[in-house]
């Protein structure tokens, strides 16, 4: 037997995959989930103030998401006018385009259904 495979045969009785006590990696949903909503979400503005910043996004859902230079986990470390960049607590680093918003849709009812036409009594 050449001694490639031996090593591997013995390594493997060593370490067998499939034991009493062996679990699952752990690993941590909750950060891997916000990294997955600030990948999923779409930056529509980002608002300066002289030391201060906010970023807004908006969820897949439809909702919206404010980060900041101080929120946690995620934080907004710069914008450069086309992308956001934010970093986490634990220094992972993800970047966002700035996107452009949809149109506003007329909502119907008196002052919507002026919009679309004329008055008559004029």
């Amino acid at each position: 037997m050449p001694q490639a495979i031996k090593v591997r045969a013995k390594q493997a009785v060593e370490q067998p995959l499939l034991w009493m006590s062996r679990r699952p990696v752990a690993v941590d949903v909750k950060k891997s989930s916000l990294v997955t909503e600030l990948m999923q979400s779409r930056l529509t503005a980002v608002l300066e103030s002289g030391g201060d910043r906010v970023a807004i996004l908006q969820r897949p859902d439809g909702s919206t998401l404010k980060i900041t230079g101080e929120t946690k986990p995620w934080r907004v470390e710069s914008f450069d006018g086309r992308k956001a960049f934010f970093v986490s607590a634990d220094d992972q680093r993800v970047d966002r385009p700035l996107e452009a918003g949809s149109a506003a849709t007329v909502k119907a009812g008196p002052i919507g259904d002026r919009l679309r036409r004329p008055a008559t009594n004029q």
